[in-house]
């Protein structure tokens, strides 16, 4: 197996819609990534992100799409900013790349981001690296839902966005797969109250779960949060998840919930493979 690298970054101006990056990192435009010869798959995308902002907190998508997508539009949750207070604060890590298992063909792929978002989060900046590979890929779709609405407390919210805006409905099992093989949550914010056990599930809509189950249930992150003065800035990743759920014809309906007070707006995102 040999495995190409390739990259585009931007600065993120589109509040909430997604934006196509072209730059070289380096001040230079470039056009779409032409799927290098051989490339069969994309086996890891990884992120890096900068901003300066105050009290905001934001989720990273990435959308593949173009000639060069064997299973068209591929969606995948990445990772996040949160920051609060008034202060000034600073925080620098390495972000964990995604591994994934997306097949490629001869053409090209562009890549865009949204930031879904309760609070504008001002003009970030965005890199986002592919790794392709010569190794054949699985018949994958990665598909993807989310939300930035109030949750009421204990309340099963739909995630009903593409993270870029749009409203979407529940997800459409493809015709050509048999499983789900993996979910990845993606959770951010608030600020206003204390936020914990975010859970995520997946509800079978006209028998598209084939093991008799109607509900399948996935973490999303721990979140505390701290009154007064305190300030700080984070970096938020995802929990990716392996699973084996037998699924036919049918929707897949995405929900979250939490059990913190009414008045937060944490960011729900959940990535959904189909294999």
């Amino acid at each position: 197996m040999t495995t190409r690298h390739r990259m585009r970054e931007g600065t993120y101006t589109a509040s909430g819609t997604y934006q196509v990056l072209t730059g070289d990192g380096a001040g230079g435009t470039l056009q779409d990534i032409i799927v290098p010869d051989g490339a069969q798959s994309i086996k890891q995308i990884s992120m890096s992100i900068g901003g300066a902002t105050t009290a905001s907190w934001y989720g990273f998508i990435v959308r593949l799409s173009g000639t060069g997508s064997k299973n068209g539009d591929q969606y995948v949750a990445l990772a996040g900013c949160i920051t609060v207070g008034t202060g000034v604060v600073h925080r620098q890590a390495g972000i964990t790349p995604v591994d994934v298992d997306i097949p490629v063909q001869p053409g090209t792929l562009q890549i865009a981001v949204s930031a879904a978002w309760n609070t504008d989060p001002g003009t970030p900046e965005v890199a986002v690296y592919l790794t392709f590979s010569s190794e054949a890929g699985a018949n994958s779709y990665y598909m993807l839902r989310a939300n930035t609405a109030d949750l009421a407390t204990d309340t099963w919210t739909t995630l009903s966005s593409d993270g870029g805006g749009a409203s979407v409905g529940d997800m459409i099992v493809p015709g050509s797969v048999s499983a789900i093989k993996q979910v990845r949550t993606l959770t951010v914010g608030g600020q206003t109250a204390a936020v914990a056990s975010v859970h995520y599930r997946l509800v079978s809509i006209g028998g598209a779960f084939r093991n008799g189950d109607s509900e399948a249930y996935f973490p999303g992150s721990s979140q505390i949060y701290g009154a007064g003065s305190l300030t700080s800035a984070d970096i938020v990743e995802g929990i990716t998840m392996p699973c084996d759920i037998p699924v036919g014809p049918g929707q897949i309906r995405a929900q979250y919930a939490h059990g913190g007070g009414d008045t937060d707006y944490p960011i729900g995102i959940i990535q959904v493979v189909f294999a």
